[in-house]
């Protein structure tokens, strides 16, 4: 398969299409960020935008989401994957979507250390 080479077709791809659920500890929720909230909130420096969005939660706690914000958080990583790819920790699959579209990268491998999330 040719490789993505646009960024805003990662963008795309980043994207979560995993139904919600819960398994064990571990929950697939959709969730709205308004234009209200959007224009208060903040994550790691960055205002968010409006939308409808998928995360992940752990014990409550939210480990990943499909937002644009996390989206840039991966950019360098997909920027640098060749070849071989170890990701550490599934998430919601996001990066491993994108990674799979990649023409220069052959082969990867994921470790999740959370049986719920898998």
């Amino acid at each position: 398969m040719a490789g993505i080479s646009s960024t805003v077709d990662r963008e795309a791809l980043f994207r979560c299409s995993i139904p919600e659920g819960q398994v064990g500890k571990a929950a697939i929720e959709r969730y709205t960020i308004s234009k209200d909230a959007a224009s208060i909130g903040c994550i790691r420096g960055e205002y968010l935008l409006p939308g409808e969005f998928t995360r992940l939660m752990i014990n409550g706690q939210l480990v990943m989401s499909d937002t644009p914000q996390e989206y840039r958080d991966h950019i360098a990583f997909f920027g640098r994957a060749r070849g071989s790819v170890l990701i550490h920790g599934l998430g919601l699959g996001c990066a491993l979507n994108v990674l799979l579209s990649m023409g220069h990268v052959n082969d990867i491998t994921v470790v999740e250390v959370n049986p719920d999330v898998i």
